[in-house]
């Protein structure tokens, strides 16, 4: 009997120290993501292009200075933002197909409008990793809100009564970022359940098919 006890007590033991290590394992896969998380966050700032981006959109029309790589002498530019330029860039009627490619036309093929491009094009790349971090579970909604807002932001972006940003994403198969901005609104509309739920179909459609979420 006190052998049977014994052996009882050191499988308890066992179990325990198991159930120990996978609760640490878990803080300390949070925490890693917290941190990993932090640091995306912390690219808006301290990438010249993401934090420009992030002023476009977050401001009004205004005068802002944009970096030393968009002027010819090597010194800050003086750019005057406006809402109205920017929706001029994005919009897919003032391109044309040139030598197979949609680009824009020559009357806004100039720096006011040509830095909006390059500058939201970054913006959507950096955007098309969050998509994959967060798929792949390296990063978790609640500690990525100033992502979150800024996705909000461009979802909501208007001008004339039209957004802004999606025939353009659209085109240019930006659709990961489609995606993320679409999940910003339920997220920030009180259903994070629905939006957890909405991604575990995207998750599992991918499975199914064997190739990643959306191409």
């Amino acid at each position: 009997m006190w052998k049977f006890a014994f052996e009882s007590w050191k499988e308890i033991i066992a179990l325990t120290g198991l159930v120990f290590g996978l609760y640490q394992y878990w803080r300390g896969r949070i925490l890693q993501q917290a941190r990993f998380a932090a640091e995306l966050v912390d690219k808006l700032y301290s990438d010249e292009d993401l934090w420009a981006a992030w002023n476009f959109v977050d401001w009004r029309d205004r005068q802002m200075l944009l970096p030393a790589k968009y002027s010819e002498d090597g010194e800050l530019v003086h750019f005057t933002h406006s809402v109205e330029r920017l929706a001029d860039a994005m919009s897919i009627t003032n391109r044309d197909v040139v030598d197979g490619r949609l680009d824009l036309k020559d009357e806004f093929r100039k720096p006011e409008f040509l830095t909006y491009v390059a500058i939201f094009d970054r913006l959507f790349s950096f955007l098309e990793s969050l998509y994959g971090y967060y798929m792949t579970r390296a990063i978790r909604l609640q500690h990525i809100g100033h992502l979150l807002y800024l996705l909000e932001r461009l979802e909501k972006m208007q001008f004339r009564g039209r957004p802004i940003f999606d025939e353009y994403l659209a085109r240019y198969s930006y659709d990961r970022v489609v995606f993320m901005m679409e999940g910003s609104k339920l997220y920030f509309g009180h259903s994070r359940r629905l939006f957890i739920r909405f991604t575990a179909k995207r998750r599992t459609a991918a499975r199914l098919a064997r190739r990643p979420v959306l191409g």
